[in-house]
């Protein structure tokens, strides 16, 4: 037979695993709907920055995609970028902007994702210094 301490014991036990899996299980769903939300809407500036070395295109959508000479995800960003140039045909210039910090030497910077990028059409490929 089980004494009034062991019961209560039982259910504070209870308790306390029931309060835990609710809490698990609300924390989850929060960071399901965190992750599957929309972020917030961006405007787009009306006016090209004069102090850029980067030429839009009159008529032509303008992409920039900012690239690490010595990381492997580039690899697939790449890839994605062929994809999407080869959709947009005529349509979009993209400068792929390769990091350079200062004093590297151009072997660290131009790498064969350089030479990649400088591959697909409507591609302008370019240091970015700093």
């Amino acid at each position: 037979m089980r004494t009034n301490s062991q019961v209560s014991s039982w259910f504070v036990g209870a308790f306390v695993s029931v309060v835990w899996l609710a809490l698990v299980v609300l924390g989850l769903t929060l960071l399901f709907r965190n992750q599957t939300a929309p972020g917030f809407t961006a405007d787009a500036p009306t006016n090209w920055p004069h102090e850029t070395r980067l030429n839009p295109v009159p008529g032509q959508s303008t992409l920039l995609m900012m690239a690490h000479p010595q990381c492997p995800c580039t690899r697939a960003s790449m890839s994605e970028l062929a994809l999407l140039m080869a959709a947009c045909q005529g349509h979009v210039r993209a400068y792929v902007l390769f990091y350079a910090p200062e004093g590297s030497a151009d072997s660290w910077i131009k790498t064969d994702l350089w030479a990649n990028a400088a591959r697909i059409p409507g591609v302008v490929v370019q240091d970015d210094a700093d």
